[in-house]
């Protein structure tokens, strides 16, 4: 299967906010997180991040690749150690995680199949207190879907955190991001467990499809159109090592891997090559979905 490295969007300009909050505090629960880049440019890309904050960079990188990639992560620098690791490695892998650190914080999606999957979350501290925050898309469904988040506190008073994609068009998007934390009262920790998420359900279903059964923001369920040109996925048919299994039904395709063939009303296009494609795929009879 072919690398896919493309990514997410967040931003929608309209947005107001009070006027900047200047506010810098030598207490580590109240750090300002100002941004978020790629550490690397190429095939190493969305695997290392800069977490950019009043006290300095933090660094946010997975410690394996290959089939352990995207499991696990860790967020290191001034004040933080932590390890962020995902519930299950099936497929309902990347929808439950585990925040380890000073704090212990769990985070888990508000839906957890369907097409508001990875569009809000719950990040919550993990200690009987209710302190929790909310993490939401902004906007989909056009040309700047994903590409600005909101993070809100339990409680109205204590602020907002927003979050978005400094560059929309062009090969640069998504490459780099603008925080602007005015939520200077909350645990950071919290906080970075809740820029964390909005970054990994942005870039997750983009550069592995295994995630949310997506391949290049495309669902891997659902109808399918096939076609000579035009195509969304190049598919190429094999008897094993498959990267999704696909089961073919009449109605009801809403299980990762259940593919439904129209003539019109698709959710993605499809051609069928013997070389250069983009996902292997086995017809099967049961059991269809990603390969784990």
């Amino acid at each position: 299967m072919k690398s896919v490295l493309l990514l997410l969007l967040f931003c929608l300009p309209s947005l107001c906010f009070a006027q900047e909050l200047e506010y810098v505090s030598s207490d580590s629960s109240q750090t300002l997180f100002k941004s978020l880049d790629t550490k690397f440019l190429n095939k190493d890309a969305w695997r290392s991040w800069y977490l950019g904050s009043s006290s300095g960079n933090l660094s946010l990188y997975m410690p394996y690749s290959g089939e352990d990639a995207w499991r696990e992560w860790q967020l290191e620098g001034q004040g933080f150690d932590a390890k962020i690791t995902t519930v299950y490695s099936t497929k309902d892998g990347w929808k439950s995680w585990d925040w380890q650190g000073k704090e212990r914080i769990n985070i888990r999606t508000s839906h957890n199949s369907g097409t508001d999957l990875w569009k809000s979350w719950e990040v919550e501290m993990d200690n009987n207190t209710k302190d929790y925050l909310t993490v939401k898309v902004r906007f989909f469904g056009n040309e700047k879907a994903w590409a600005e988040w909101m993070i809100e506190h339990s409680d109205v008073n204590k602020g907002q955190i927003l979050i978005q994609s400094r560059y929309i068009n062009g090969k640069n998007q998504w490459q780099t991001w603008d925080i602007t934390d005015k939520m200077p009262n909350v645990n950071s920790e919290l906080k970075a467990a809740a820029v964390f998420t909005a970054l990994f359900a942005s870039v997750m279903p983009y550069a592995n499809p295994r995630g949310a059964c997506t391949f290049n923001g495309f669902p891997l369920h659902g109808a399918v159109k096939f076609v000579e040109s035009g195509e969304d996925i190049k598919v190429k048919y094999v008897s094993y090592d498959a990267d999704i299994k696909v089961k073919f039904v009449e109605w009801s395709a809403d299980e990762c891997g259940e593919w439904q063939e129209v003539k019109s009303g698709e959710d993605f296009k499809v051609k069928i090559v013997s070389y250069g494609e983009d996902l292997k795929v086995e017809k099967v009879d049961y059991s269809p979905g990603i390969k784990d």
